[in-house]
């Protein structure tokens, strides 16, 4: 893969980190938290996905 398309994997990554993470913490309030681990789990995979993106598109 291409830097930019490495680039543009890492920052979907993060989106998608950062919209989990919030949608854990809105389910925490807002419902008692039935799902907050698991959102919690995702969000906290995604960055370490970005990481390794990021890991990548360095070695290149």
């Amino acid at each position: 893969m291409n830097k930019r398309t490495l680039i543009i994997l890492e920052v979907l990554w993060i989106v998608i980190g950062v919209l989990c993470i919030a949608a854990a913490i809105h389910n925490k309030i807002i419902s008692g938290g039935e799902r907050f681990l698991i959102l919690a789990g995702m969000g906290i995979l995604a960055f370490i996905m970005a990481y390794l993106r990021d890991r990548q598109r360095k070695k290149k």
